[in-house]
């Protein structure tokens, strides 16, 4: 089986009879019923948010355009180079920061002619630390980071939980969008909590609740190796190399204690609104389809829109695309064959080319 990233494939929580399922069991449940830290305590790098309504200033990387408008290949080159093309405001998944998707975005042939602003979201990279965790909370952010840029309108590209984010934005703030990209992301809660026999349910130590719950539970201060506290992990149940991997890139020295670690991300308020995120960013991370499809009745974006999905990954289905066109009109679905939740990464010629071949022809 193809090894899966901490936000590959939905958070579902398996029942389990094993002494590992037990203990994750015991783990979960405390972890998830544990009281917050105090600000001192959960932000040691001092980089909190002191009101929960104010947004939070965030950290981000520009990437300037590569060519003029009059240079790039468009479907109506005159046209657009009159005007200023809105630029692309990329949004990450969980765990994940602005310097992930460097490769894809520093590329010459990626939306050329459009300013691109690759975010740390809250909690994440070098953005401060917040407890709100809402996706509510984000869209602010993002919001006023619009609003200092001076930027009216922007193409929102949005990966998994920054997928989310983006369609929340666009469904509220549709005269902010200018075009919409979901990169393996739809408008549906991808946890499930229940159990046939109704009890508490074992999580599995690679998806996102297992990840960021064995974070949570360890002391990333003690160790003194990034093997060791990937050793860890892997003893905490997250036993995907490629997971853990990934996790690791939010480990960093800690400049107070030379010779020391600490986690980037706040991992407090991940722990504890980790089931909000993978649930349903319209409905403020929870509710059903059927849910959604009601309120769509009211409220629906009908901009240019585009999902892009991975062949082999489970977060964007043929039984979600009804929803998809019921909430976004003019939604185009384009899906990346032989590529899973991270395709930008495993098919960034085939991503490129969709999304050039997006831009180009909305309005």
């Amino acid at each position: 089986m193809t090894a899966l990233h901490p936000c590959e494939m939905p958070a579902v929580l398996r029942a389990g009879t094993s002494n590992t399922s037990i203990r994750q069991c015991w783990r979960a449940r405390r972890a998830l019923s544990a009281p917050t830290r105090t600000d001192h305590e959960s932000m040691r790098d001092g980089r909190r948010s002191t009101d929960p309504a104010t947004p939070v200033a965030l950290h981000y990387k520009h990437y300037p355009p590569k060519c003029t408008v009059r240079d790039a290949v468009t479907t109506d080159s005159a046209a657009r180079s009159t005007r200023a093309l809105p630029p692309v405001v990329v949004l990450h998944g969980v765990l994940a920061n602005a310097n992930t998707y460097h490769s894809v975005l520093k590329r010459d042939d990626f939306a050329a002619d459009r300013h691109l602003y690759a975010l740390d979201l809250r909690n994440h990279g070098a953005s401060p630390h917040a407890a709100d965790m809402s996706y509510g909370a984000m869209a602010r952010d993002v919001l006023a980071f619009m609003d200092a840029r001076r930027v009216d309108r922007a193409c929102l590209l949005g990966h998994s939980m920054g997928g989310k984010l983006a369609m929340r934005l666009a469904w509220e703030h549709a005269p902010r969008v200018s075009e919409l990209i979901v990169v393996d992301s739809a408008p549906v809660a991808y946890t499930n909590h229940d159990t046939e026999d109704g009890g508490w349910p074992a999580v599995e130590g690679n998806s996102p609740e297992g990840v960021i719950l064995a974070m949570s539970d360890m002391d990333e201060a003690v160790y003194r190796s990034r093997a060791a506290v990937s050793e860890a992990l892997r003893q905490r149940g997250v036993t995907n190399d490629s997971v853990r991997q990934f996790a690791l890139t939010n480990l960093v020295p800690d400049e107070q204690h030379p010779g020391r670690y600490r986690w980037r991300v706040n991992v407090d308020a991940l722990r504890h609104a980790i089931r909000q995120l993978m649930g349903d960013a319209m409905l403020g991370g929870g509710g059903s389809h059927s849910d959604v499809a009601d309120r769509a009745a009211s409220r629906t974006f009908s901009g240019p829109t585009l999902f892009i999905r991975g062949a082999q990954s489970g977060y964007v289905r043929d039984a979600h695309l009804p929803l998809i066109r019921q909430l976004f009109p003019q939604a185009t679905i384009v899906t990346v064959a032989d590529a899973g939740h991270w395709l930008q990464s495993e098919k960034p010629d085939a991503f490129v080319a969709a999304v050039n071949r997006f831009l180009n022809r909305a309005p």
